[in-house]
């Protein structure tokens, strides 16, 4: 800590120049009175300044004993002053003051244009000056009123603390061994003026008593968002290429930021260089940031950015955001050094055996509670005994994740938490246990009852980086659970139930309850018949709230054929479950719920085996669920084309060959059928079929990729057989498509675009080109049936070129089109109107010029 009388003499020398170099502006001034607005503005701005650091002169004269916070805003102040103060005095020493003679008083007027935007500068130097000084002024002349105010009113806050209280909180903070620390902040910022006030009461109780600390903190903050100008910085440079001390030292030498600067939420310019290195990238990338991260550290430590954060500390953030293996990297050591430590925050639970790491290499750092140490260094003693004492149960917050959460991957603590009681066991502790290969964990929480999520069990099938033995002990464990449990349910019902009752609920000896399980537990519990928790047919959705804050939302009425997953839907139908084509409150049936996987057609084309009615349309919509499942089955095709182009795997080049027989021909003759819903459109007569809504929805606008378009385009087609029907589909939609026409059927997710009034008008305008668009349709389907060609290669061999001569007449092709064209391999003539994500373009990329119409 720095010496008051040492701070005072450096301060003292600054304002000294400073006012030096003000009354210089203002001599300077006095002459050029009367000539222009400007030398006014400066002057009266000169002057104020003068006066505000004599003014700050007379108070660091009469607060001698500084306190810490104080010194540290004054050094920051005077440091940053300086090198305005003297670029102000380089300024003012390079223009020698004017003499009084006519001659020279013309010369003046003369010069003054040439001096302006000198003036201007220094005008704005000044204003900026002016805010900072003044701001730091108020705060050092308001605190010490403010901390008496604070102390008096302390007297009462200690006095409130002794009261007790009939309440029990159901979610506590894990307590410290030693001490409990209370906080409570009040920030006051303004954005006009660059700065923020916390006033900060800690109130800590421990050994018999408490203390009360009242701490005011000063922070300045950007005018321009420290993101806003890091992303603008590196615009269009690739993530591993980005030079995060190159970006600070230009934002620095511009004035553009301050290294004590914070973002409008409180940030430090550490936090913002933290946040934006890591939030880009999978986790298996960290490793290779640890050594541009501490050149980054380093450099803005070094200009004075401070190692205290807004919430979190830095090696918290580190521990929690990156999935580094090399903790002993020196970028750790140096933030240690540098005052950071770790706290209970920085705990997850798949991190464990890193804050062993910090535990035993950096003890000194490491400031986490009593319960958080025995469940890092996995202490059954120490942790049973602070289980049984009441200090901790599975439910109470440790930094971030309930105490069970963090337990997770070590099954003796989860047991102990467990078999102490628990208000509820978080649905997402599943995950947990399955992304850490806890198979045991996660038995112990099935047993112990844990709620099962309709999003838990969709998503364990697909969690990355995870083992494919413990998914497939996992999803075991998860089917044989289901079905014990409602099994019970039902055994529960027809024992404690009149029979008339469990058989109008629709509960049978030869079925297990599905859909109609809820309704069971709510008859059981009305006759007040005791339910073990365990039977609850709860089913959740996380939902994301407005503000990003994520809820779980409860289906009553999810199906267990609503899982993806076939093996198991097998196994759950021959235990008892039959409910196959059930609709549920939404209106939703298994086969309507078919997410974009491998097992796409494959659970489809069971579902309907078994008795899912394919023909039923979507709730509010004219479309039959099959339309849907063959869509989603052309897009899975495209996007696995799409990967295949991006990650070089040649496995999924041709996902349409490679299917199952007994899928391809599902999908072949539902496409054959050609099966028209209710939708009004000229895209497709009488209605569009599976495929027409296949192609069309793959020029969507959420996922659009030439290449993979074509390539999936091609296959499928080459893999259909010669029909007059299915090329009539296909080349009505190409050609309505490539006249730019409007559809007036569902949208991509199957909903109305317009009403029937709009549909009319659009039909009116367009009905020039809805005329043109029969005539080349009767055209192409004449020379089709009269080569009977595959329906590829007449495609690309006669209805390109054809559709290519017809768009090319009386339309000049815009500079983007021709540029988006040479994208993908297309060479096209300025005068040709083709788009470059045309049909008759996106068929025939070997094209390289165009014919005469």
């Amino acid at each position: 800590m720095s010496d008051p009388l040492s701070v005072a003499a450096s301060a003292a020398g600054i304002i000294s120049l400073g006012i030096q170099v003000t009354q210089t502006i203002v001599l300077y001034c006095s002459s050029w009175k009367g000539y222009n607005k400007d030398i006014e503005d400066l002057n009266h701005k000169a002057s104020g300044l003068s006066k505000t650091l004599k003014h700050l002169e007379d108070v660091l004269q009469r607060l001698p004993n500084l306190d810490s916070s104080s010194q540290k805003q004054i050094e920051d102040l005077m440091d940053v002053s300086k090198i305005t103060f003297d670029k102000l005095k380089e300024m003012t020493d390079k223009i020698p003051p004017p003499s009084t003679g006519s001659k020279a008083s013309f010369a003046k007027r003369a010069l003054y244009p040439l001096r302006k935007q000198t003036l201007v500068d220094a005008a704005g130097m000044l204003d900026s000056l002016q805010t900072s000084i003044s701001t730091r002024l108020n705060v050092l002349q308001v605190a010490p009123s403010l901390l008496q105010s604070m102390q008096d009113e302390n007297r009462h806050a200690v006095a409130a603390l002794r009261c007790s209280s009939a309440y029990t909180l159901g979610r506590r903070r894990a307590a410290h061994q030693r001490s409990q620390v209370l906080e409570k902040k009040f920030r006051l910022q303004s954005r006009l003026l660059r700065f923020s006030l916390t006033l900060t009461l800690s109130i800590t109780k421990g050994a018999g008593g408490c203390s009360i600390a009242p701490t005011l903190i000063y922070h300045g903050i950007a005018t321009h968002d420290p993101e806003d100008l890091i992303r603008d910085y590196f615009q269009g440079t690739p993530v591993l290429e980005r030079d995060y001390v190159q970006c600070f030292r230009y934002l620095f030498e511009k004035r553009i930021i301050r290294p004590f600067d914070r973002s409008p939420n409180g940030w430090t310019l550490l936090e913002t260089a933290l946040w934006w290195m890591t939030e880009p990238l999978p986790s298996y990338i960290c490793e290779e940031l640890l050594d541009p991260l501490r050149n980054v550290t380093r450099y803005l430590l070094e200009a004075g950015v401070p190692v205290d954060t807004s919430e979190d500390t830095l090696p918290d953030l580190l521990l929690r955001l990156w999935e580094a293996k090399n903790w002993s990297h020196p970028t750790i050591s140096e933030l240690i050094d540098a005052g950071s430590y770790i706290t209970d925050k920085a705990l997850t639970p798949c991190n464990r055996k890193k804050i062993q790491y910090f535990i035993s290499c950096h003890p000194e750092a490491v400031y986490i509670s009593s319960p958080a140490r025995a469940l890092v260094q996995e202490d059954e003693e120490t942790f049973a005994r602070i289980v049984r004492q009441g200090q901790l149960s599975g439910n109470d917050i440790i930094g971030q994740y309930e105490a069970i959460e963090l337990a997770i991957g070590w099954p003796s603590g989860v047991k102990t938490l467990l078999e102490a009681g628990m208000d509820n066991i978080p649905p997402q502790a599943l995950k947990h246990a399955v992304t850490l290969g806890c198979v045991a964990s996660f038995k112990l929480l099935l047993e112990a009852g844990v709620e099962l999520t309709a999003d838990t069990i969709e998503m364990i099938r697909i969690i990355e980086y995870t083992n494919t033995n413990t998914i497939n002990s996992v999803m075991d464990l998860l089917v044989d659970e289901i079905i014990l449990r409602r099994t019970k349910l039902r055994d529960l019902a027809i024992a404690c139930l009149p029979e008339h009752k469990w058989r109008g609920i629709g509960v049978s000896r030869d079925f297990l309850p599905d859909l109609i399980a809820p309704k069971v537990y709510e008859t059981l519990r009305a006759e007040d018949i005791d339910v073990p928790r365990r039977l609850r047919p709860s089913w959740y959705h996380d939902y994301r709230e407005p503000d990003g804050e994520i809820i779980q939302v409860e289906t009553s009425d999810f199906s267990v054929f609503h899982l993806d997953d076939l093996p198991y839907m097998q196994r759950l139908y021959d235990a008892g479950f039959t409910d196959i084509d059930g609709p549920g409150r939404d209106g939703l049936t298994p086969l309507m719920c078919n997410l974009i996987h491998n097992q796409l057609l494959s659970r489809a084309r069971w579902l309907v085996s078994k008795g899912a009615d394919p023909s039923r349309p979507l709730p509010g919509t004219g479309v039959p669920v099959l339309h849907t499942v063959i869509n989603n089955g052309i897009r899975w095709s495209n996007i696995s084309i799409w990967r295949a182009e991006r990650y070089g795997n040649p496995l999924l080049k041709k996902p349409l060959a490679n299917l199952d027989q007994h899928d391809w021909l599902f999908l072949r003759n539902a496409i054959l059928e050609n099966k028209p819903d209710a939708c009004n459109c000229n895209c497709s007569a009488g209605g569009c079929t599976p495929l027409s809504i296949g192609l069309k929805n793959l020029r969507s606008e959420w996922y659009k990729d030439s290449r993979s378009i074509s390539l999936t385009t091609s296959e499928l087609l080459h893999l259909l057989p010669p029909s007059s029907t299915i090329m009539e589909t296909v080349i009505r939609l190409m050609v309505f498509e490539d006249l730019d026409l409007t559809h007036t059927c569902c949208d991509e997710n199957y909903l109305p675009r317009f009403d029937e009034d709009e549909r009319r008008a659009i039909h009116e305008e367009e009905e020039q080109c809805l005329s043109e668009l029969e005539q080349l349709v009767d055209e192409f389907m004449d020379l089709y049936n009269k080569l009977n060609l595959p329906l590829l290669p007449f495609l690309q061999e006669h209805w390109c070129p054809r559709m290519q001569d017809y768009l090319q007449q009386d339309w000049p092709l815009s500079e983007e089109d021709l540029s988006n064209a040479r994208e993908i391999g297309v060479g096209l003539s300025p005068s040709c109107p083709l788009r470059s994500d045309a049909w008759c373009v996106l068929l025939q990329p070997k094209i390289t010029g165009t014919g005469e119409a």
